[in-house]
């Protein structure tokens, strides 16, 4: 049987992929999700998908400042693991503690460039049954989001970057999704049907600036990043729609107005019952 020879690529083409890849930006699309759930009035339960754009270049920064912030940083590493849990931030730490916290995330947000976006459905008490389909209502969100970063224009290489629950639900949503679309955008240019055509009109995602899908865990710090700001902009979004918080979330909401610099896109679709 005859080996099969793989193809030489020229040296000068390799070096030219090598100078595209080099000179191209890379930023980290994190994801954080958000179910309904009780916490919030009943008529406002929302289903989202919050997503935190951090640019390859200041991840370094961003990390090493991030740590910073964080209360009991100057006391070592002996404190460590810091749980930053936006529902349960800091349970041994004054409100206080939690709101300096919160300000200076968001500063540190605004200060290195990032960008925020933000996906989401509400369904009010007549709407119960869309419950059971709260995996759906975020496939919706994610390609919404997708849709969202490509305004940006030439942005450089995007990789998704979702927080895991170890679920095929999951996989399919999210890794499944960005797979379909770059399968379906590949074959769709191999036969020359209009792929730009179906980019511009919304019905497909341009694959060539999204990378394949990475996860996180529950104890990634920048994971709990996402955490932190869905929650702030989750405080925001109610109040804004008219319900009531308590005095601690409402010290969140207006802590999340500052964030009107780093966000780029902040929409929740409302389904209210007639």
């Amino acid at each position: 049987m005859n080996a099969v020879e793989s193809p030489v690529i020229p040296k000068e083409m390799l070096s030219k992929v090598n100078r595209e890849i080099t000179s191209q930006s890379v930023a980290f699309l994190y994801m954080d999700e958000k179910y309904a759930n009780t916490d919030s009035p009943a008529a406002l339960q929302a289903t989202s998908l919050t997503g935190f754009l951090l640019p390859a270049s200041v991840y370094p920064v961003f990390r090493n400042r991030l740590y910073r912030i964080l209360p009991g940083f100057a006391d070592g590493v002996d404190n460590y693991p810091i749980q930053v849990h936006a529902s349960d931030l800091f349970r041994d730490r004054a409100d206080e503690d939690h709101f300096e916290f919160y300000g200076d995330l968001v500063s540190l947000v605004n200060e290195l460039g990032c960008r925020i976006f933000r996906r989401g459905f509400n369904f009010s008490p007549g709407h119960r049954q869309l419950r059971r389909y709260q995996h759906m209502l975020l496939r919706f969100c994610f390609k919404s989001m997708l849709a969202a970063v490509q305004d940006l224009g030439d942005a450089g290489l995007i990789w998704p970057v979702m927080e895991t629950d170890r679920t095929d639900v999951q996989d399919e949503m999210f890794a499944g999704y960005v797979r379909w679309t770059d399968h379906a955008t590949s074959y769709l240019d191999a036969i020359g049907d209009g792929v730009q055509e179906l980019i511009e009109d919304g019905i497909m995602v341009d694959n060539n600036m999204i990378g394949d899908m990475h996860y996180v865990s529950k104890r990634s710090i920048i994971g709990s990043v996402v955490d932190c700001l869905a929650y702030l902009l989750h405080c925001r979004w109610i109040q804004d729609s008219g319900g009531r918080l308590s005095n601690y979330k409402v010290q969140l909401a207006d802590i999340a107005r500052r964030l009107d610099q780093s966000l780029l896109d902040d929409h929740v679709v409302r389904y209210v019952t007639d």
